[in-house]
């Protein structure tokens, strides 16, 4: 969403007094999900949390009083600023239990329902298309690590020169051995990332199968070792409900047919990475 009058980091005063409104995210219309119980209290200590209709459309919304949150950020509560994010997420998931929801991203606050439902307005029609996309499907995280020595060894496959540049700088004179050695680390990185993309394109090939899309996401780089694992794949994939079971099968299968290979997987979850996300990878 644009047009974003305020966040957690950067408040700016409240045009209606000193609240604002709350976004959670965006839905289609309909009855409340999320108006009785413990989830109406939602975050920041606001008041109940509304459907805010434009439309076929629908932003769920809570009232909030921005000072409160100023003093909070302020003071770096961070213990408090946990437990808004797990209730802003406990909102987010109930209404994704029953229907299609473009979850916001914490801390998104409007100044004034008027800024927030023309907004809506404004973008209805990708707004509806993206309700349209993530109805019935749900959000799976995937992360896969592998052994630092078959990591390297796989890297030798890839880059077969790497095994002449050991035997070379064995040979070597002194002085020639250092700039050989040299030369092998820079060749050992560069051999280990081409490692490490192919055996990340095999699992994410597999599980882009049994998805309607997947998102790469950043993984940690650490240099390979006999002792340690390198993280070769961070993903997330939009699944249709009724596919979850053939997706984790294959999720399962595809990091036990390789040894070496460790695969962890998360969800279901609300579709936080696919709520207008442009740099998706389509299955």
């Amino acid at each position: 969403m644009e047009r974003r009058a305020a966040d957690v980091d950067g408040m700016s005063p409240g045009v209606d007094g000193d609240a604002g409104w709350y976004l959670y995210g965006i839905t289609l219309g309909g009855t409340n999900p999320v108006a009785h119980g413990a989830l109406a209290r939602g975050v920041f200590g606001g008041g109940p949390i509304e459907l805010a209709r434009t439309g076929d459309l629908a932003a769920v919304v809570q009232r909030v009083p921005l000072a409160a949150i100023d003093a909070a950020t302020a003071d770096q509560v961070v213990g408090w600023l946990e437990e808004m994010a797990r209730r802003h997420h406990d909102v987010i998931a109930a209404i994704h239990r029953e229907r299609a929801i473009l979850p916001a991203k914490f801390g998104s606050i409007y100044a004034t329902i008027d800024d927030l439902t023309q907004a809506l307005v404004d973008q209805h029609d990708a707004l509806r298309g993206q309700l349209e996309r993530v109805a019935g499907h749900d959000e799976w995280g995937v992360r896969v690590y592998v052994d630092g020595g078959l990591l390297r060894a796989r890297a030798v496959e890839v880059d077969p020169t790497l095994r002449e540049l050991e035997h070379s700088a064995a040979d070597a004179t002194p002085g020639r051995a250092y700039l050989l050695r040299r030369k092998l680390a820079d060749e050992r990185l560069d051999a280990d990332e081409r490692a490490a993309r192919d055996l990340a394109a095999g699992v994410y090939d597999r599980l882009a199968a049994h998805a309607a899309a997947g998102l790469l996401g950043p993984r940690r780089r650490t240099e390979p070792g006999p002792a340690r694992e390198a993280e070769v794949l961070r993903a997330a994939f939009l699944v249709r409900r009724a596919d979850s079971g053939d997706f984790i099968a294959a999720f399962q299968a595809a990091t036990a047919e390789r040894a070496g290979l460790r695969g962890e997987y998360s969800g279901p979850w609300p579709p936080y990475s696919f709520a207008g996300h442009s740099e998706e990878v389509s299955a």
